[in-house]
């Protein structure tokens, strides 16, 4: 039988963590601030910031428009605030403050609206007006940060950062983990790893997704040791965190713990982690491409199939029948054969299914696999005939039908054309 066990490669969800790494280090703070409007005996936001505050001078109807808009967007009004803030922008005597806080709300309503370039117009020209509280002013410069790597417009989301907490003076760890979270997607990994190595080290209460962001800049670096240290710390804190533990175990794979990963993978199996087919998919092809495994790649096979998590269906029943009759357990790996073939897109499957027939001296199950695996099609039809004709003229003793098959055989070009018309010699003696 011309069935070779080749290695099948493991895919793991490595690109899932890193995606959910990438966007979950988003600091509240940068986003809406409904009400705002810092207040004189507040404390300040960025206390270490050389800016000062800016003066706010406006007249009562000025005053009361800004107030309208903001209790506006506080209610989600988002028509009335562009209405408000777009009759603030037209009137030249509302002067710096109403423009800027105009463009601010503005840019928040856009954004609400998922229209991200149009607010980051309105956030450009806010910052630019160098006019707003300095709360206002900084965080408008986070979410501008944030919208530009939404917009995949890293470099300049880096320039932003830079600027923000050069001018803000701040060493808040929520915000630095946007300038970190930049530089991962520029893929700057060690200036990355630094910088979140350093916030990790200073913060009080670091966020485990700030964790997670490391282990995906390691990741990416192909940093594997640093990789696999961050990982078995982040499940130390999260043992149930399905998707770290397919990460984990792809990465002890990657640095050739195998025994880890086999580990790794049935603690979850046995803990109930694992209920999508993909999760018994990952474990029973990593027992198939280790040696003398056959026993534990049948058992999850087998359970998966009896719990309804693993669907009938040519590939399973194919690499089950090829576990089999490599354990030599042919009877089985027929049995398990003739599953696929019901399922098979072509005729390879039940050819392959005649030839073990035809080793076992079943000539006529042999004969009717061949015939089937004709009639579902085959890239070389030629294989097929040319295992009728074997059929025909050793197992069956049938020497006209065994020379029509080799004659048809003959029929197709190729490496066969030699052995056919041996084949029909010895079928006309």
């Amino acid at each position: 039988m011309n069935q070779i066990k080749s290695p099948v490669k493991l895919v793991f969800n490595a690109g899932l963590l890193l995606v959910l790494a990438a966007v979950l280090v988003m600091p509240h703070a940068a986003l809406a601030q409904r009400s705002s409007r810092t207040s004189a005996d507040s404390e300040p936001a960025f206390p270490f910031t050389e800016r000062a505050e800016p003066s706010i001078r406006s007249s009562s109807r000025i005053q009361r428009q800004i107030g309208e808009m903001f209790a506006a967007y506080d209610e989600d009004q988002l028509d009335k605030v562009q209405s408000i803030g777009s009759d603030l922008l037209s009137n030249p005597k509302a002067g710096d403050y109403a423009h800027a806080i105009a463009n601010r709300l503005l840019a928040e309503a856009a954004n609400e609206r998922d229209e991200v370039a149009v607010a980051i117009d309105y956030l450009n020209k806010a910052i630019a007006a160098d006019a707003l509280p300095n709360e206002q002013h900084f965080l408008s410069m986070v979410l501008l940060a944030q919208l530009l790597g939404f917009e995949e417009r890293e470099d300049e989301a880096v320039e932003v950062m830079k600027r923000f907490l050069e001018e803000s003076a701040s060493r808040e760890p929520r915000y630095r983990m946007v300038y970190a979270q930049s530089l991962y997607r520029l893929e700057r990994y060690d200036e990355a790893a630094k910088e979140i190595t350093d916030i990790l080290a200073q913060a009080e209460d670091p966020d485990p997704n700030w964790k997670k962001l490391l282990l995906a800049v390691y990741v990416e670096a192909e940093r594997l040791p640093e990789a696999v240290a961050i990982a078995e710390e982040l499940r130390a804190g999260a043992p149930d965190d399905k998707a770290l533990i397919i990460n984990l175990a792809s990465m002890y794979l990657d640095t050739d713990q195998v025994d880890k990963a086999v580990a790794l993978l049935e603690d979850g199996k046995q803990r109930g982690l694992f209920v999508a087919e993909e999760d018994y998919e990952r474990l029973y092809r990593l027992y198939y491409n280790m040696e003398a495994q056959e026993a534990k790649t049948i058992a999850i096979v087998t359970e998966g199939l009896e719990k309804g998590i693993l669907k009938p269906g040519h590939q399973v029943y194919n690499l089950l029948g090829q576990v089999y009759y490599f354990s030599d357990q042919t009877p089985l790996a027929i049995e398990a054969w003739i599953k696929a073939v019901e399922f098979a897109p072509d005729g390879r499957t039940a050819l392959n299914l005649a030839r073990v027939y035809y080793n076992e001296e079943r000539y006529a199950e042999a004969k009717a696999a061949v015939d089937q695996a004709l009639s579902q099609g085959l890239e070389q039809p030629a294989d097929g005939y040319m295992t009728l004709g074997n059929i025909e003229l050793y197992g069956l003793q049938n020497k006209s039908a065994a020379a029509a098959a080799y004659r048809e055989a003959l029929k197709h070009p190729g490496s066969h054309q030699e052995q056919a018309q041996k084949g029909l010699a010895a079928a006309n003696r």
